[in-house]
């Protein structure tokens, strides 16, 4: 019987990432830089100083005591039929858990990072992965793809609004749409009635979208047209009409100012079409990044 001692032997890979693959470790072992080679030869072919070498990660070795324990049947029920066994996992960056989990090998990213890493620290969001999956045998998560987590869809949706705005980032454009528009329109039932509500903006389309930021007064929403009250006085008050009773309405100021007037006061009342209590051109008050920024935030609006 072989002393399988004499011929085995445990060597540091010295810390190198790609020490990883075999033959990379044995360049690494003849005092070379550790570099994968071409195959065929393969190692168990000519390896170690061009002699034939068998060689394995620590990781796979202490699954042979298991094997030879329990028997091949019970190693292949653990994970995917065609790469089975269990599989060191190291999960380091922005999630709660970070560390090293022996876990089966076809293990979802969103398994990985959600359930033993605990997902995101509490504020953060997971914007990217960088996977080694693919290159230990694992299996792409084609569920996931094909059905991305409630995440991984506003974060896509991030993107394309921001591709369609020429690069506008979202999350500045609500600081600008604060700074800018909240005093005149309501937004998931928070702001102003002065002006159309904006949930769900997003579905008049980019054009749309793109006109109404810089020239708001050039399409009118129905609802939202512009009076001219004539009083008997002399009086004009321009605004929407927000009120209509028997007795007197309601006419809303641009500045947000309510005016009641009897009907009786009244001497003349028109529509005018090309009056509006919204600003005539925004583009005097923001940059172009604010524009793009702005249009990126509302085309994410698509109601709830």
């Amino acid at each position: 019987m072989i002393d399988v001692a004499d011929y085995s032997h445990i060597h540091n890979g010295a810390g190198a990432y790609i020490c990883g693959e075999e033959s990379a470790m044995l360049d690494s072992m003849e005092g070379k830089r550790a570099q994968p080679r071409l195959k065929p030869p393969f190692p168990a072919v000519e390896g170690l100083y061009a002699s034939p070498t068998v060689i394995n990660n620590v990781e796979t070795l202490a699954c042979v005591p298991h094997i030879v324990l329990r028997g091949p049947d019970w190693f292949r029920n653990i994970g995917p039929a065609k790469s089975p066994g269990p599989k060191l996992y190291c999960l380091s960056g922005q999630v709660r858990k970070p560390g090293l989990y022996e876990l089966p090998m076809g293990i979802s990213l969103r398994e990985l990072v959600e359930d033993h890493a605990g997902g995101p620290p509490p504020g953060r969001k997971i914007k990217a992965v960088i996977p080694d999956l693919q290159s230990q045998g694992g299996e792409i998560d084609t569920a996931a793809i094909l059905d991305p987590s409630e995440i991984t869809q506003r974060y896509f949706a991030r993107i394309q609004a921001a591709t369609a705005a020429g690069g506008g980032d979202p999350g500045a454009g609500a600081v600008v749409y604060e700074d800018n528009c909240i005093d005149c329109h309501a937004l998931n039932g928070e702001g102003s009635d002065l002006g159309p509500d904006l949930s769900a903006i997003s579905g008049r389309g980019l054009k749309f979208l793109a006109e109404a930021i810089l020239q708001p007064a050039k399409t009118l929403t129905e609802g939202y047209e512009t009076y001219v009250v004539v009083e008997q006085d002399g009086r004009q008050t321009i605004g929407l009409k927000t009120r209509d009773d028997a007795d007197e309405i309601d006419i809303t100021k641009a500045t947000g100012e309510v005016i009641t007037i009897a009907k009786a006061d009244i001497k003349e009342i028109s529509l005018d079409p090309l009056k509006s209590v919204m600003p005539d051109d925004l583009s005097e008050a923001m940059t172009v990044k604010d524009y793009q920024d702005v249009l990126s935030f509302l085309l994410l609006l698509k109601g709830e």
